[in-house]
């Protein structure tokens, strides 16, 4: 691989029960091999589990083509994601037309793979590529070689091979402040509603250490309520006498500070007391703040899938009376699916009526999702994937659907949610992960700002 791409890479080897996420984030790729039954602990398992939740990916090589290896596999792929199934990967899957292509191969191997819709979660070629590496029988196989360079190159979307070091990982910085919640419901139904898990915690921990927000994502089973209906109040709780108040404030000044203070000058003692009580009245009035989101109902939903959508009655009720109440509605296609994506559209039409018509054209460029304070987003990068299959590259596609001057819905053709793992792999119609994330960040916040405006 790195003859044919002209450049240098590296692997190295880990050990699971010591190795952190971190680690295994050192490259796209999580190689395991072996002859015999895998045998996981439920921590390893995890480990393994958040892994490619974050956007990696775990090829198996079964060695001398052990059926014993192959098994254990396919069993951990049914422990890891027991909601998907390995199918063998069709000759149109981008897979086998990365760099080489399997079209010219004297013999194509069969993969199989575990997929979310979105991407391939585990991969296991029908064939033993770590006996021709060891062999370096590159000349006698090359198709082993080559099918090993495509798989790497599919995790990267082609072109994403990242220096040691470099990751697009997010780890929330617990030394930062919060400074307001927002609460997000993540809408559940009867098919494939959430397929990259590992996405708005990504988004969640971005927001943790940019803005300074908490972001709270449930998830809420769509049509039984709980999306409108407001949970039940949390007990008040009494804010603190001035009296009360005052000497707290004393308490926290440590006794020589303030005796120092007093003896050289009361006003000091006294201004370095206002401080305190300035302090505390900060911290009552956040806390009560954090007590009223708890006690608020959702103001911003958010609903994707790779699967035709079908929705009940009931469902497509609440999700009207969600919006009509004031809530704010996200909607993409997970992968740039268009069977999704069509569905959705005819759900739109069912619930909204004409003024679901809104969603033929996209949003102007002066929306103000796009010019959000010191966050304008022009121009937007689309995976390479997606280049192809759209004729506008340069700006964003987001459609709507005004409420009044409100806009209430908020609809991606594109891939958007699946972007904030971001991962760079080949094979979605979308938004690169970076300009994903910008546009997300950016709707959660038009949507927050809209609702502290009413």
């Amino acid at each position: 691989m790195g003859r044919e791409l002209e450049q240098r890479l590296s692997w190295q080897v880990v050990s699971l029960s010591h190795a952190t996420s971190d680690d295994l984030h050192e490259a796209p790729v999580l190689y395991i091999g072996g002859d015999q039954a895998m045998d996981f602990s439920p921590a390893d398992s995890a480990k393994l589990r958040l892994f490619v939740e974050q956007g990696g990916l775990i090829l198996g090589n079964a060695d001398c083509d052990s059926a014993n290896f192959s098994r254990g596999f396919l069993k951990l792929g049914k422990t890891l994601f027991p909601q998907y199934e390995f199918r063998q990967l069709p000759d149109t899957h981008p897979i086998f037309s990365e760099q080489f292509r399997a079209n010219n191969w004297r013999t194509r191997p069969s993969v199989v793979g575990l997929s979310n819709g979105v991407r391939e979660l585990m991969l296991l070629p029908k064939a033993d590529l770590s006996r021709a590496f060891q062999a370096q029988n590159s000349q006698v196989r090359p198709e082993l070689f080559q099918l090993a360079d495509d798989i790497v190159l599919y995790s990267v979307d082609t072109r994403g091979l990242a220096h040691k070091g470099e990751t697009y990982t997010v780890a929330e910085d617990a030394t930062i402040p919060v400074a307001r919640t927002l609460k997000i419901a993540r809408l559940q139904y009867d098919g494939n509603w959430d397929p990259e898990p590992g996405g708005w915690r990504r988004l969640a921990a971005i927001l943790h250490n940019d803005r300074s927000i908490a972001l709270k994502v449930d998830a809420v089973k769509l049509g039984d309520g709980s999306l409108i209906t407001p949970p039940a109040p949390t007990q008040s709780v009494a804010r603190p006498s001035d009296k009360e108040i005052r000497q707290m404030a004393v308490k926290r000044i440590p006794p020589a500070v303030l005796s120092a203070a007093a003896a050289d000058d009361p006003d000091k003692e006294q201004a370095l007391i206002k401080a305190q009580i300035e302090a505390i009245h900060k911290e009552l009035d956040a806390a009560a703040a954090l007590r009223a989101v708890g006690n608020a109902n959702f103001t911003i939903a958010h609903l994707t899938g790779t699967d035709e959508l079908k929705l009940t009655d009931a469902q497509r009720e609440e999700l009207k009376k969600f919006v009509e109440a004031g809530g704010t509605l996200i909607i993409d296609a997970a992968g740039g699916s268009t069977t999704f994506a069509a569905s959705a559209e005819q759900m739109l039409r069912d619930t909204f009526g004409s003024d679901a018509g809104q969603i033929e054209s996209p949003l102007l460029p002066d929306c103000p999702i796009y010019q959000q304070p010191g966050r304008a987003i022009d121009p937007v990068e689309y995976r390479q994937f997606a280049r192809s299959r759209i004729s506008n590259t340069r700006t964003p596609q987001l459609r709507g659907i005004r409420i009044g001057p409100r806009l209430a819905v908020i609809w991606s053709r594109e891939d958007l949610s699946p972007g904030l793992v971001g991962e760079p792999v080949d094979g979605i119609t979308g938004y690169t992960p970076a300009s994903a994330t910008d546009l997300m960040t950016n709707i959660v916040l038009h949507a927050q700002h809209t609702e502290l405006s009413k």
